[in-house]
């Protein structure tokens, strides 16, 4: 539903801002839920398939770049930290609880 669509953008910016806030962004979060919406404006190319989310991911990090350093006034370098940090941390999680459920016996293994 739509409200769930801005709570999601909402949430997203947050976890964004926080890593803005560590780099010493020169905005407020106004300017980091900016820069969310406008690259979440390219989801609507992931209805192509397989290319789709190909493309918007990639061009999404490019976007995250030039926005997290125009809005927030940031150098290059902490704009491209800022962009990649949130998603390597998720990715890290994702991870330890995919290896933490699998060594419970939650994940079926392959084999008989």
């Amino acid at each position: 539903s739509p409200l769930m669509v801005l709570l999601g953008l909402f949430i997203i910016a947050g976890i964004y801002h926080a890593a803005v806030f560590i780099f010493k962004g020169k905005e407020g979060f106004r300017a980091t839920l900016r820069v969310i919406c406008y690259t979440n404006a390219l989801s609507i190319f992931n209805i192509i398939p397989i290319a789709g989310p190909i493309f918007v991911t990639i061009y999404s990090m490019v976007l995250f770049v030039i926005g997290f350093k125009r809005a927030q006034n940031m150098t290059t370098a902490k704009a491209v930290i800022v962009a990649l940090l949130p998603m390597i941390l998720l990715f890290i999680i994702g991870f330890a609880a995919a290896f933490y459920l699998a060594s419970q016996g939650a994940i079926p293994q392959g084999g008989k």
